[in-house]
């Protein structure tokens, strides 16, 4: 049991997880926050500006009580912050540096917190008794709203503490002297605060985290959807949705190389499909090692055709890369019964983007280099 606590204070209250994964969270919390604070920011200064009026209403523009001027201060300092704030939080959230973000809204945090407890002094003073209305409200309210670790808030809500209680029993003019009672408020005010910080942020962090699964599975979905399941390159639907995409028709432009395997039919009649399957899928493989780290795909475009798109190389590059596929395939071995080692060929023809030449042109030229490399076998045509 002592266990599980100290590891979920650790994880939980001081945020201690994974790197990636806490980038991840920061970003969307930051997201998340962003939403409140566009709102909730112009809200506290359209309050605090309400307050200045009906202060100049109900004391004039230049009243003699010094308290309404330190009034005035704090409701001009909370508008003036806002305002500093959300235009920080507005810059940072669009350069997405959640650090920066998050440090001023920590500041913030605190700076909220210490004029719930100027505030609160104030009408301690002035009433000559202890009110803690706004100092509560201070905490418990910046505690829901905000979305930081729960350490952050905690000590925010303790630094607004230690200085609401230093002030009102140090100085002689609020008369106060200390009482069981009132520590006790003070208690379970950070207590409020502390565990509605830590409540919304273990649930907020719950919700992100159930979010980015699902949106790792969606993702995970749709890039099935698209790869062929025996040859691990991509499917007819995939060249469909790439269909219109632009040609470099420069020497060292766009360039396609179309294959098949060899005399594919009398091979699965004669072996089976399962050796067919094992030779498609070694093939796959192949042709997913020769163009990895490359501006290139690859489609299964029929049973044993396959089409690789290059986005960027010269004619004397995508020959090689034909001919050194073809060499590759020539050298495999399928092993099937009887301790019988297969061999099979593949032909290639290619073809280059040249003089304006749509994507479906370009595929039929390849289309047709491949026929006449079917002429001979094994061999590699232009």
């Amino acid at each position: 049991m002592m266990k599980k606590l100290k590891h979920w204070f650790k994880t939980t209250f001081f945020f201690k997880i994974d790197p990636e994964e806490r980038n991840k969270i920061r970003d969307k919390v930051m997201e998340n926050d962003h939403r409140v604070y566009k709102f909730l920011l112009p809200i506290l200064m359209f309050i605090e500006g309400i307050m200045l009026v009906f202060s100049f209403i109900n004391h004039g523009p230049a009243p003699t009580n010094v308290t309404e001027h330190i009034y005035r201060g704090l409701y001009a300092f909370l508008i003036v912050m806002c305002f500093g704030v959300l235009l920080l939080l507005d810059h940072f959230f669009k350069k997405r540096r959640s650090t920066p973000y998050f440090v001023f809204v920590g500041i913030f945090l605190l700076s909220i917190m210490l004029w719930g407890t100027g505030i609160s002094l104030l009408d301690s003073y002035s009433v000559k008794g202890e009110n803690l209305t706004y100092f509560a409200i201070a905490l418990i309210g910046t505690s829901a709203f905000l979305t930081l670790e729960p350490w952050v808030a905690s000590f925010a809500c303790l630094i607004a503490a230690v200085v609401y209680d230093v002030i009102y029993f140090s100085v002689p003019a609020f008369n106060a002297t200390p009482n069981p009672l009132f520590f006790a408020s003070h208690c379970v005010i950070c207590g409020i605060c502390i565990i509605s910080a830590t409540f919304n942020f273990v649930r907020l962090i719950g919700s992100i985290r159930l979010e980015m699964k699902v949106s790792s599975m969606n993702e995970s979905l749709s890039e099935k959807a698209l790869v062929d399941d025996l040859t691990k390159v991509f499917n007819r639907r995939y060249l469909t949705e790439h269909i219109d995409v632009p040609l470099d028709y420069s020497e060292n432009g766009s360039g396609v190389i179309m294959l098949d395997i060899d005399h594919f039919k009398r091979l699965n009649d004669t072996y089976g499909h399962q050796v067919g399957d094992e030779c498609l899928s070694l093939l796959g493989i192949a042709i997913n090692n020769l163009i990895r780290d490359k501006e290139a795909y690859c489609v299964r475009y029929g049973g044993e055709e396959f089409l690789i798109f290059f986005k960027n190389i010269s004619k004397g590059d995508l020959e090689i890369y034909a001919e050194t596929l073809r060499r590759r395939i020539e050298k495999m071995k399928v092993s099937i019964s009887g301790g019988v080692q297969l061999r099979y060929t593949i032909s290639c023809g290619l073809a280059k983007a040249e003089d304006g030449i749509s994507y479906n042109n370009l595929i039929n030229q390849a289309d047709e280099a491949l026929y006449r490399a079917k002429e001979t076998r094994n061999t590699v045509s232009f």
